[in-house]
Parts: C-alpha cells; structure tokens; sequence
C-alpha cells in the first residue's frame, strides 16, 4: 500500500468480486484507489483516479442471493464536486447478489486501467457510505482536471518538438541565423571604417 503520509483515507469496506461480498482494505491518495487484504500490505488492486467517471449510490433491495438484479437502479451524482449534485439515474450491470446496503458503484473509463470496470463497494454504515463515496467523487474530479491539464501540456510539447524536428523549420532556422550574422559583420565592417 502506498506510504501512509499519502493516505487520504484508509477505510474497510466489502466488494463484490467473483459472486459474492469479499472484505477488503482500501486506501485512498491523490493519485489513486488502492485495495488490498485485510490485515495486509499487498497492492491487489487499484483504480487511478482521473479514470473514474462516475460514483454513485445503489439503491438497497430485498433481493436473495439466487435472483438476479436486473435493474439495480443506481442514484447518484456524475463529474460534480458533492455540494452540487446532480442526481444520475442509471442502470447496473447484471448481477447475482443479496443486498445493496450502504453500497455505491464507481465507474471507470473504457479505455482505462480498467477497462471500463464497474467496482460495487459497501460500507458499515449510510453515513460512512454517503462520506466515502463524497470524498472519492471530489478526489476524482480533482485528478481528472489535473490530468486534462497535464495533457495539454503534454500536447503543447509535442507540437513545438514537432517543429525542432522539422527539417524545412531547421532549414529556415540556419538560414536567418545566417543572414542576421551577415547583417552583423556588413555593420561592424561599416563602423570599423
């Protein structure tokens, strides 16, 4: 796990994996969602954070084990800091599980990390899922400005290597660097005589 000067959060938490609710330990930091066993320091899984593209509440049901949850309604608020949520409505992937309980869904980007991979976490409590879930999406949004920004920079670079690179714009380059040296040496041969 990352070094405990980064966590931003460090919390227990169940997930859902392979068909059932499994406990895990995930730490949160500026660059990303780290999980791991419980009791251990071994990275299983992570989710960077400029890759998440939605977090959001899953509504509780009654549903047993065996019957599959079609519609798993999930509400919740989409590239919005928690103060201004605006409410998503949308449907889960299809899953065989009992209870939605203080659970929340995060989404990352198709062509991600993750490919794309939804992640169902649950939480002790409606309180500490409601805080999880804000503390994440405002981290998120956080990382994904800093990661638009950090790609246009990128962009700009490249551009202007793009042109470094250019052998026509190397070829203009030396030839005014030439003529302004013989501009310089025509003047000073002036002022010399």
């Amino acid at each position: 796990m990352p070094a405990k000067e980064q966590h931003k959060l460090d919390f227990e938490c169940t997930i859902y994996l392979a068909g059932r609710w499994q406990n895990r330990r995930a730490v949160l930091t500026k660059g990303g969602l780290f999980f791991s066993l419980v009791g251990e320091e071994e990275i299983k899984d992570h989710i960077p954070l400029h890759e998440i593209s939605c977090v959001a509440a899953m509504a509780d049901n009654e549903n047993t084990e065996e019957e599959e949850l079609e519609a798993a309604t999930i509400v919740g608020y989409m590239d919005k800091p928690p103060e201004e949520k605006t409410p998503v409505l949308k449907k889960s992937s299809t899953l065989t599980t009992y209870r939605f309980l203080h659970a929340f869904q995060v989404d990352t980007i198709e062509d991600g990390y993750n490919s794309g991979r939804s992640y169902h976490i649950r939480a002790e409590s409606k309180e500490r899922c409601d805080s999880i879930m804000a503390t994440i999406s405002t981290a998120s949004i956080k990382a994904r400005k800093a990661a638009m920004k950090a790609s246009r920079f990128q962009e700009s670079q490249q551009m202007v290597l793009r042109f470094h690179t250019n052998p026509l714009f190397q070829f203009v380059i030396t030839s005014l660097i030439l003529l302004v040296s013989q501009i310089c040496i025509s003047c000073l041969h002036r002022i010399a005589t």
